[in-house]
């Protein structure tokens, strides 16, 4: 899981260069993503882990946190 905290990071990183960014911050709340940011990310995670997203799983408890993300993205992987 440290490994696809990490990934994640670095996506936001990517996608938010002049936000610093934790494991636990709170992403949605601080306005860091936004509807647009979060089609950029799932994108990414799409395209570098090779699973899908739904509709149904773009919720903002599962884009809250680079912990949250990484749980759904554990979460596709076993799919």
């Amino acid at each position: 899981m440290d490994e696809i905290k990490e990934q994640v990071r670095d996506m936001l990183q990517e996608i938010l260069p002049d936000v610093d960014i934790d494991n636990t911050d709170d992403l949605v709340g601080s306005g860091a993503i936004d509807s647009m940011t979060s089609i950029m990310l799932v994108s990414a995670i799409e395209d570098e882990f090779e699973v899908r997203v739904s509709p149904l799983e773009m919720t903002p408890d599962n884009f809250a946190s680079v912990d949250s993300i990484a749980a759904l993205i554990e979460r596709l992987l076993d799919e």
